[in-house]
């Protein structure tokens, strides 16, 4: 079953081969490796070309289109049954792609996604944590609380699933991934292997990740719950409530604190617990501070 492996990449030339070389020295060998190069200005290009392993494919944009777009081109192009990603400076245990065919196989064709734990690596201090996956079968209502399936690079997908979730949105600057998570739960079921197989790295100081970039990533929650307001509509209300929590967390830490103080509002009508209308006030104190001092300059 041939697995096409896309990796986008925009000067990315660094990392590149430590991604590159996790795939080349996978256990699985019937794969095809689709590297979409997004008009890269490093030598990006010279170094893919050094290679001279067959199943390398090397596709390259005119212009920059953004991660979801690269994604969508490798996804047009591919030949495989399944796809999986990898981010460019992520990598991946040698094992993975055999376990996540072995268990995609035992599963049936309901099953379209089969995702891993993380082996998380802090590149400041050297410190790794796993983060473990527990979610199977179909469960779009923990989707829409939050990406608990995580970063693409853990997941291998079947390429006709893909095709009917509609595969990525460009319009989104962030929450690509969680946008289509959520799609696939509506297509078919997952299944997730709780050991580390992918390994993630963490760079507060690098400006590419969009993981770094605090007012995309609330602009990518935005657009999500506009997206899927009719299907918000349909959590429970401790589902609502988790929701409201989890996402006034990151709304604050994006520097956006009105967005918090509306959720706080709805927890207070959900529950009558005045711990949430208390939240409201002090998220309104803040807001209304930082608001004086944008205008005053103090």
């Amino acid at each position: 079953m041939l697995v096409s492996v896309i990796i986008p990449a925009f000067n990315r030339a660094s990392v590149l081969p430590r991604a590159l070389q996790s795939v080349l020295t996978q256990t699985y060998e019937d794969y095809e490796i689709l590297i979409v190069d997004d008009a890269s200005t490093d030598d990006t290009s010279d170094l893919v070309k050094s290679y001279t392993d067959s199943r390398i494919i090397y596709l390259r944009h005119a212009a920059n289109r953004g991660g979801a777009a690269s994604r969508n081109t490798g996804i047009e192009r591919a030949r495989g049954e399944l796809v999986a990603f990898l981010d460019s400076d992520d990598q991946w245990e040698p094992n993975k792609l055999q376990r996540q065919i072995d268990v995609l196989q035992r599963a049936g064709q309901d099953c379209g996604v089969v995702y891993t734990a993380l082996k998380a690596v802090y590149e400041a201090t050297g410190e790794t944590e796993m983060l473990e996956v527990t979610h199977r079968g179909r469960f779009l209502h923990e989707l829409l609380i939050s990406n608990c399936v995580r970063t693409l690079s853990s997941v291998i997908v079947r390429r006709s699933a893909l095709l009917k979730a509609g595969g990525f949105d460009p319009q989104l600057r962030s929450c690509q991934d969680w946008d289509l998570y959520i799609r696939l739960a509506k297509e078919c079921s997952f299944e997730c292997i709780n050991e580390p197989l992918t390994v993630y790295y963490v760079n507060k100081k690098d400006p590419s990740r969009i993981s770094n970039a605090r007012k995309s990533i609330v602009q990518g929650h935005e657009a999500v719950a506009r997206k899927y307001q009719a299907d918000y509509q349909g959590l429970s209300k401790s589902e609502r409530l988790r929701y409201n929590e989890s996402v006034s967390d990151m709304f604050i830490l994006g520097g956006n604190i009105s967005h918090p103080f509306r959720l706080m509002l709805q927890a207070f009508r959900l529950t009558g617990d005045a711990r949430y209308l208390g939240k409201a006030v002090r998220y309104s104190a803040r807001y209304i501070k930082s608001k004086f001092r944008s205008t005053h300059g103090y």
